[in-house]
């Protein structure tokens, strides 16, 4: 049985919010009629802990470049030192030019 059987005028409609969860909801209406209102939902504000992750993040890339300088830097140490052996033991050699 609907609300309309008791009706003896016919079946009729009642527009209105059918939404319960908003504002201006009406428990009598029959059929949306698209004027449901929502409360404003404000935004929350950023807190520090929400940059916690970035702040890691920034720590892993500055760590992980410290670490490929650092890398670099040794390899041209070690090869300027190689370098230096070959020169030396060329030097510890006799060396001559002949003139024409």
């Amino acid at each position: 049985m609907s609300d309309n059987d008791n009706n003896p005028y016919g079946e009729f409609k009642i527009p209105g919010c059918t939404d319960n969860s908003a504002l201006n909801y009406n428990k009598n209406a029959t059929e949306d009629d698209g004027t449901c209102e929502y409360p404003e939902i404000e935004k929350p504000i950023v807190e520090i802990n929400d940059f916690s992750k970035l702040k890691r993040l920034y720590q892993i890339i500055i760590a992980s470049l410290v670490f490929i300088f650092i890398t670099i830097l040794v390899i041209i140490l070690l090869n300027k030192n190689k370098n230096k052996n070959i020169i030396k033991d060329v030097e510890d050699e006799p060396f001559v030019i002949y003139l024409n």
